[in-house]
């Protein structure tokens, strides 16, 4: 991957990040928050940035609790539990 191109899609994560935020404080778009959340946990994941997405995780789950035991909950902590074990072949 190039470097800048790197930048681009970490510079977007952040700019996902903020934005569902600021869903979380409009009722009618807070659901749309989960999906961006898992967004951002997956794009530190595929740069291999295992301790981000675990930090942002945790903040996630603690800023949104109804993504707490969903599918997408489920699919990060073991996506993040095969990247510590060093077992990426779970996701083959």
């Amino acid at each position: 991957c190039y470097p800048e191109a790197s930048e681009v899609i970490l510079y977007f994560n952040l700019v996902y990040e903020k934005i569902a935020f600021y869903y979380l404080n409009i009722p009618l778009l807070k659901p749309s928050a989960k999906d961006l959340f898992f967004k951002c946990v997956c794009v530190h994941l595929a740069y291999g940035e295992l301790n981000n997405a675990i930090t942002k995780y945790k903040i996630f789950l603690s800023e949104d609790p109804t993504m707490k035991e969903t599918r997408e909950d489920d699919f990060l902590k073991s996506a993040i539990a095969s990247m510590e074990e060093k077992k990426l072949c779970t996701f083959k």
